[in-house]
């Protein structure tokens, strides 16, 4: 469940796409290679694996599109990124 902490609206999200978003967290904003993802999620990396992670990808940038704080970057070749950018006082909470 993703939670938008200004105005307390929560959003329900699909387990596949709560993975992704799991492990892109626990990456630290660290490249974490496609391959490793898909990997974790299907147990495979073939082409249509990889094409569903794009499309769950797609999703998640756009339930953070509102947020310009937080977002999910490409790094062409090797894999995904996350970028959370919090100001100082959400940073020691």
């Amino acid at each position: 469940m993703l939670i938008h902490k200004p105005s307390g609206e929560s959003v329900t999200i699909p387990r596949r796409e709560a993975d992704i978003l799991q492990l892109l967290c626990k990456g630290g904003g660290s490249i974490i290679p496609t391959q490793n993802i898909l990997l974790s999620l299907w147990g495979e990396d073939d082409f249509f694996n990889a094409r569903s992670l794009q499309v769950l990808i797609t999703r998640l940038r756009h339930r953070f599109s509102q947020d310009p704080r937080i977002r999910i970057i490409n790094v062409r070749g090797t894999g995904y990124k996350l970028i959370a950018e919090y100001p100082k006082s959400l940073q020691s909470e």
